[in-house]
């Protein structure tokens, strides 16, 4: 077998133009099916590699992207990872990935280093004290240089720029059009206090503004991050005993839930995949959408922006869906050895 094949060798073999090779291997829809699947096969026959040190001169480009997160050990960050780089594999993008560890400060070092030359666009889950405190203005300034940048995130809605973020508002929605099916009339929200609770609330009230629920009574507990969790959950719940219906954004939030209200009650809780639901809590209702797609979506975006083939600003939501179990009745112990599945807001 012979190798360092050129396209214009293939393109002799094959009897097409050079050009036809090359946008076959690039999976263009303006070579037919057919064609791309004959360029492929020669392609991989001859065991032929691109020389990408001469196109990425050729194009001006690293053909790298960057990503940022917070963590990289989180499983969110992980599945969303898979996607990202299944994407950019797919493009013959190489990925570049750093944590920023929640650190605002660490997050701009990386974006400089990153933004030297070295990748051609970012994806980026900024921190959240980096939210907190606004301190953002140099991803602004690097968008308003033409730079591409996709958020993995919706809680700067002042920052003009493309995004993939969950949408948390349907989430709660959602949860709560479960909730009235059964003909719960009080239902309680034990949601973070964090940059998402605003869209948690949102939904929340959304819900019940259109379900038979708005008869009752709804309340909403904050759960701040020095807060013992159990304890605060333990005194919201000694004086609202009537309620017959929760939603929790983590599960723990559920299972603390359960161990104190003895009585039926139904819960629905947010969790990442429905694999994950359906082994670890058999008998809850839960919310689920999949990180991995999310991460995939942002590197399509992002791609695009990069080779120029979408100019306009773009807002991808991922949305999840309810699947109904017997919450009333499930065993506490569902939630008790896989809680590092669970996503947090």
């Amino acid at each position: 077998m012979r190798t360092n094949i050129t396209l214009k060798e293939i393109a002799y073999i094959l009897g097409v133009s050079v050009s036809t090779v090359s946008k076959a291997l690039k999976d263009s829809e303006e070579i037919s099916k057919a064609t791309r699947e004959k360029v492929k096969k020669t392609a991989q026959r001859y065991n032929y590699r691109p020389n990408s040190v001469a196109l990425n001169l050729k194009c001006n480009r690293s053909c790298t992207i960057g990503v940022i997160v917070p963590e990289l050990s989180d499983l969110f960050f992980s599945d969303a990872l898979d996607g990202i780089m299944e994407q950019s594999a797919r493009k013959n993008y190489k990925v570049m990935i750093y944590p920023s560890k929640g650190s605002p400060l660490r997050e701009m070092a990386l974006i400089k280093m990153l933004t030297d030359g070295s990748i051609d666009g970012l994806i980026l889950y900024m921190s959240s004290e980096t939210i907190n405190t606004k301190a953002y203005d140099y991803v602004v300034d690097l968008m308003n240089r033409g730079f591409p940048v996709v958020l993995l995130e919706n809680r700067t809605r002042d920052i003009r720029c493309d995004r993939v973020f969950v949408d948390q508002a349907d989430c709660c929605y959602q949860a709560g059009k479960n909730l009235s099916e059964k003909n719960c009339q009080n239902i309680l929200l034990i949601a973070h206090r964090n940059e998402s609770l605003p869209e948690w609330k949102r939904g929340f009230e959304n819900a019940v503004g259109k379900s038979k629920m708005r008869k009752g009574f709804h309340r909403v507990l904050e759960i701040g991050e020095k807060m013992n969790v159990q304890e605060e959950i333990e005194d919201f719940l000694s004086s609202q005993m009537h309620i017959d219906g929760v939603i929790t954004t983590k599960p723990e939030f559920a299972l603390i839930t359960r161990k104190i209200l003895k009585t039926q009650v139904s819960v629905v809780s947010f969790v990442k995949k429905s694999a994950v639901a359906q082994s670890l809590y058999p008998n809850v209702s839960y919310l689920v959408y999949d990180p991995f797609k999310m991460g995939e979506q942002a590197t399509r975006v992002l791609l695009k922006k990069i080779e120029g083939d979408s100019k306009k600003r773009v807002t991808k939501t991922i949305n999840s869906f309810c699947i109904d179990g017997d919450s009333a009745h499930f065993e506490s112990h569902h939630f008790s050895e896989n809680m590092k599945y669970a996503v947090s807001f």
